[in-house]
Parts: structure tokens; sequence; C-alpha cells
């Protein structure tokens, strides 16, 4: 079997599992799951194909996805970078075991099986992590923290979460410390954040206004 079929084959069988557990699927490898209103389990299942030709594994992701932040961080930015979690951490975290985890899957083995035991895990201890981390204020939590989010990436949530809240002042407090930190820098990172950092700005005014 080649490495292509293998790729099929196993997202395939996880689809259909995870489809038994209320996940929809809104892109190649990545799932959703409503958690409550406006915001929905996020689900990754980041692949790895630099095994032997008939090998893959697979490191689920689990995240959280508050679609009036993501909704915000695309009309501030102006850019669109897909179907994006808020905040996220991989599934081996959340297992007892505390450590990096992936799932392995080979030509001629029974791989629903393997397939039926990650999306277990994911049963156990993906959705209670989903439903326990929905809140607002969790989320913003995790944010500051940087313990569920890269820097870069709470860069733009967390203000525009702050502007959800209603927290206009922490929204344009953050983009002005990060702009004295970046004004004497350039290239595309730099210049898109100046512009969403103006555009935060602008959007705490006219809440103001």
């Amino acid at each position: 079997m080649s490495k292509k079929r293998l790729i099929a084959e196993v997202l395939n069988s996880a689809e259909r599992i995870l489809a038994g557990i209320s996940f929809r699927k809104r892109d190649e490898g990545i799932f959703d799951i409503p958690v409550h209103e406006g915001v929905d389990g996020w689900l990754g299942l980041n692949l790895a194909t630099t095994q032997a030709e008939y090998q893959i594994s697979i490191n689920p992701v689990i995240g959280i996805r508050h679609n009036a932040i993501e909704t915000l961080v695309v009309d501030l930015s102006g850019q669109n970078h897909g179907y994006q979690p808020t905040i996220r951490q991989s599934l081996g975290y959340l297992l007892p075991e505390r450590r990096f985890m992936s799932w392995v899957f080979e030509s001629g083995f029974d791989n629903d099986l393997e397939v039926a035991r990650m999306v277990k895990a994911i049963e156990l201890y993906g959705i209670p992590f989903m439903q326990s981390h929905s809140a607002l204020d969790i989320i913003i939590t995790s944010l500051q923290e940087l313990k569920l989010a890269y820097a870069a990436s709470a860069a733009y949530r967390l203000p525009a979460a702050y502007l959800v809240s209603g927290r206009k002042e922490l929204a344009t407090s953050y983009v002005q410390k990060r702009l004295e930190t970046i004004s004497n820098k350039r290239g595309p990172f730099f210049d898109n954040y100046k512009i969403f950092a103006s555009n935060v700005i602008r959007a705490s005014q006219r809440e103001h206004s």
C-alpha cells in the first residue's frame, strides 16, 4: 500500500468513527464539535509522514474555537488562515502520561482498531478539556499565560478576546505595548501586526463613541 493510500485509509476511518461521537469534518484532518453557543471544540489530526514508506503517525491536537474571537481576528487583521483554534494542546499532555504521544499506523495492520483507540482517547480526555476550557474568562487566562497558545497566536487573539469581553482599555493597552516593541522593525509579520493593532485601537474607540 502506498503512503498516500495509507493516509487516505486512516483519515477516512477517523472521519467515520469521529462522526459517531458528534464530530464534524471542517477540512482535511480538522474536525469540530459543538460545546456551547458560539464555542466549538476543535480537533486537528497532525500527520507525520517522515517514517518508513509503509508507516505514518498522528498527533491529535485538542482545542477550543471561540467563534466571535476568531471572526474578529480575521476582520481586524484582514487575514484568514483557515479554521483555526483559539487555544490548543496536544492530546498526549491531557492523558495521565502527560507527554507527547502519537498513534502509529502501518500498511497491513488493522488500522481501524488503532484509529478507534485514538478516538477513544479523544473522547475520554479531549472532550472534557474542551468542556472545561470553553468559558471566555478561561480562554483569556490561557492566552495571557501562554500555556495553550503560541506567543504569535496570542498576540492577535488576546486583544480580540478583550474586545469580545468588553474590556476595550485592555485591548488598546495590549496592542500599544506591542507596538512600542516593534516600532522600528520591518517585515511582513511586523507590518501586518501594526495594521491589526491600529484596527484594534480604532475598534475600541468606536465602542466608546
